[in-house]
Parts: structure tokens; sequence; C-alpha cells
């Protein structure tokens, strides 16, 4: 990512301003990520009989993420809509 010029610093040794930003927004996404196959995986072992194997984790997939990113996204919960977009009539 670069910075731009407002994100320079007046002084060439203190570096960019703001440069935590885009790392939290990273490590936001990573931990939502995380959370959400490991809230998956538990629910599926939730649902597994007494004795049964249970069936193998779900793990990142970058297909997955390479389909969502063109626009074929899916919800990780199970029986969930896609929203639908309404355009609202313009007001005069």
């Amino acid at each position: 990512m670069r910075a731009s010029r407002h994100h320079c610093s007046s002084f060439p040794s203190k570096g960019y301003r703001g440069k935590l930003k885009p790392l939290g927004r990273i490590a936001g996404q990573m931990a939502s990520m995380i959370f959400a196959l490991l809230k998956t995986n538990q629910e599926l072992l939730a649902k597994v009989p007494f004795g049964q194997d249970p069936p193998v984790p779900m793990l990142y997939d970058p297909e997955v993420h390479r389909l969502h990113r063109a626009g074929h996204y899916h919800s990780l919960k199970p029986g969930t809509q896609p929203r639908r977009i309404i355009q609202l009539p313009k007001q005069p």
C-alpha cells in the first residue's frame, strides 16, 4: 500500500503517519475469518453423533476467496438467503 502525500511526515526520519490503520484492518479481517472458520467447524462437530468420525474441518480456500472477489459470494451461515438490491424511486 502506498502512502499518500498527507500521510508522509515532515521529517524524513519519522516515517509515515497512519501506517497502523491498514495493519489493523487486515488483522481484523484475519481474526474475523479465523473466527468464522472455527465457528463453522464447531457447529458441524455439534451435529455429529457420538462415536461417529467427525467430518473434515473447513479450511481457508484461495479458490473460494477468488470467487467471492469476483462477485459469487455466499455466506458461511447455513440457510441465509442472498440479499436483494432494491432501487428506490427518485424523489422530486
